[in-house]
């Protein structure tokens, strides 16, 4: 799988827009499965380097408004993806399980997150990443070159 460093800041928060609106729309009217096709959206941006249903809309929305590419750093989007596709499980679950209180709960954290980024340009998943994973990766990356001095 290749390494893309760069998204369209722009595809991203239209994504996240069209989330939004799944997700409400999922909450309100009760459609489980919708929940399902978030999930298989997330897997595919957050596990493969194809492009995904809400992707290939955005990128036709962005390019029929003729928007500008705003480059934005990758991999922290990657990794919010991929706790997308986590808690769109989670959800499903709780819609087949028939839990309503947790079903409303993250369903709105969900929704919450969405809006985040696509109106405020606020990515919760991103924050995440950087306190949690690069901090990781920075110290290894450190460790390693203290290990190739000793040697």
């Amino acid at each position: 799988m290749r390494q893309v460093l760069q998204l369209n800041e722009n595809v991203i928060r239209l994504n996240a827009f069209f989330t939004f609106v799944i997700a409400s729309l999922t909450l309100f009217l009760q459609y489980k499965f919708v929940v399902l096709f978030l999930a298989v959206d997330f897997f595919i941006r957050g596990f493969s380097d194809r492009t995904s249903p809400l992707s290939i809309i955005s990128k036709f929305i962005v390019r029929m408004l003729d928007l500008q590419y705003i480059p934005i750093y990758a991999p922290p989007k990657k990794f919010a993806a991929k706790v997308g596709f986590i808690l769109s499980m989670i959800i499903f679950v709780f819609y087949l399980i028939q839990c309503d209180v947790l079903i409303f709960s993250f369903t709105g954290i969900f929704i919450l997150c969405a809006f985040l980024e696509a109106f405020l340009k606020i990515c919760v998943g991103c924050y995440v990443f950087n306190w949690l994973i690069n901090p990781i990766s920075s110290y290894r990356i450190k460790k390693n070159r203290k290990e190739d001095d000793a040697l």
